[in-house]
């Protein structure tokens, strides 16, 4: 594939999957190959469909991408964990390129209606921190569902952090000045004063929201 950058959100097998991921960039995935598993070829057709292939400039990454992933992987069988506070909350833990990513979504009947992605990223005056990514598809949304599956991952992290002897973490969330929908949940779950700057990858502005949350 001739492209500058090839960036996915979500990219997951029920095998051992080799992912590189640009530490730099929020929100992981990149590319991924079974050649050895029998559903290999569907795989990775499924993957390049759903790949953002850059060729001149990267975007604000959209973790509807990930939402889409990780519904068709579900389909397919893949298996997901319970959750220790919400029954109806499922969580899949991976480590790309050795990078901790917590995916907290809401499967009803095998449909994915909401999830939240963390990924641990660069801590904050030394407190650790992750960056949050969220989506709910059309058919859901204005129900509350994103500040919920939001919430409920934050209170999962803290309670499983907590128990690890982490006093403390940051949730960091980086939202496009145009994307009024999810400015609403980040200031009505992150926090109501964000900083406004630029994406280093997309060069697009952002508004950047942070939450210290206490264990």
């Amino acid at each position: 594939m001739n492209a500058v950058a090839v960036v996915s959100i979500y990219v997951v097998t029920n095998r051992a999957s080799y992912l590189k991921c640009d530490a730099s960039v929020s929100v992981y995935v990149a590319v991924v190959w079974t050649p050895d598993h029998p559903t290999g070829p569907g795989l990775l057709e499924g993957l390049c469909q759903t790949m953002l292939l850059v060729t001149n400039s990267m975007r604000i990454a959209d973790p509807m991408d990930a939402l889409v992933s990780l519904q068709r992987e579900v389909r397919r069988g893949m298996p997901t964990n319970p959750t220790e506070l919400s029954p109806s909350i499922r969580v899949v833990l991976d480590q790309p390129n050795g990078i901790f990513r917590y995916t907290y979504a809401r499967i009803e009947h095998g449909r994915v209606k909401s999830i939240a992605i963390f990924v641990h990223h660069e801590p904050i005056n030394g407190v650790p921190c992750f960056n949050l990514g969220y989506a709910v598809p059309e058919a859901y949304r204005k129900m509350g569902m994103a500040a919920m599956i939001i919430e409920q991952g934050i209170q999962e992290l803290r309670c499983g952090l907590g128990r690890h002897g982490a006093k403390s973490f940051y949730v960091e969330a980086v939202v496009g000045t145009e994307n009024l929908a999810s400015q609403r949940v980040a200031s009505k779950i992150i926090s109501d004063a964000p900083i406004a700057g630029t994406d280093s990858e997309s060069g697009e502005p952002v508004l950047q929201y942070t939450r210290l949350v206490e264990c």
